[in-house]
């Protein structure tokens, strides 16, 4: 069979322009997780002028986190990333405070006044990393908490959720809240380390993309090998993955120099 140079060039756009949108898809929140223990119910509230430890921001992005027996609660790594200290002591106001940093280095989140900090460098999700108190310019014990994304001050972002605190209240740290309720969910376990948590991974040893939920891709047409039928041939033509019945496109890279053989072409039976 032959196929036109026109149709060819045609599939060849269209191929190259799929596996471009792949490659543009923003990693999986790692903040799907919490830093209180899985189940805890909390308050958020926040006052006009709240210092974010990671630049200029809304008030709103910057939280104060309250709730029945806070006071020694131990707190734990969303994901897995790194832990450092940043202030100690008094702190410039934040007292003993930390920043997590994700796996990917995109998503950082600052805990500030804590009594003790419990580890640092490498955290698995869960691990504990720090312990809820009132150090530095605290009047209470609370957790103060801010988040980056990118490099970039973010809204904070617990259990998949925006949390959205409870602006100048008359009585900080009040239960029932001023606002919403938050309930932490379990920590965003990753063990295969590629940004999509244990609990929604598809392949939660195999690392992969998110759009594939987190399975292997190899020929990154957003099919996942293990539903491709035709894993090395990048189509998704058909639900399989593979070229609809009857066409021809197949586009091979013999030499693996990354340009592809247009002599690789090809009639696909289907099936």
């Amino acid at each position: 069979m032959t196929v036109s140079r026109p149709a060819l060039t045609a599939v060849l756009v269209a191929l190259l322009s799929s596996l471009l949108a792949v490659s543009a898809q923003s990693p999986a929140s790692a903040t799907s997780g919490d830093v209180m223990p899985a189940g805890t119910q909390y308050c958020a509230d926040s006052y006009t002028g709240h210092s974010n430890w990671f630049g200029s921001s809304p008030s709103s992005w910057v939280v104060d986190i309250n709730f029945p027996g806070d006071k020694g609660t131990t707190l734990v790594a969303p994901g897995p990333g790194s832990v450092t200290q940043v202030t100690s002591g008094y702190g410039g106001g934040y007292g003993n405070s930390i920043v997590w940093t994700s796996q990917d280095g995109s998503e950082r989140l600052h805990l500030a006044h804590l009594s003790s900090v419990a580890t640092t460098g490498s955290v698995a999700a869960g691990t504990p990393i720090g312990v809820l108190g009132t150090t530095g310019d605290s009047s209470s014990e609370h957790l103060h908490l801010s988040r980056s994304l990118n490099g970039s001050p973010a809204p904070v972002i617990l259990s998949g959720v925006t949390v959205t605190p409870f602006m100048d209240p008359v009585v900080y740290g009040r239960w029932p809240c001023n606002g919403t309720t938050y309930t932490a969910v379990a920590s965003n376990s990753d063990r295969d380390g590629d940004g999509v948590s244990d609990a929604s991974d598809r392949c939660p040893d195999q690392p992969g993309p998110a759009n594939t939920g987190g399975c292997p891709d190899t020929d990154g047409d957003t099919v996942a090998d293990l539903d491709d039928t035709c894993p090395h041939y990048p189509d998704r033509r058909d639900p399989h993955g593979c070229p609809a019945e009857g066409t021809s496109a197949g586009v091979s890279d013999f030499n693996g120099d990354g340009i592809g053989d247009v002599a690789g072409v090809y009639e696909y039976p289907g099936g």
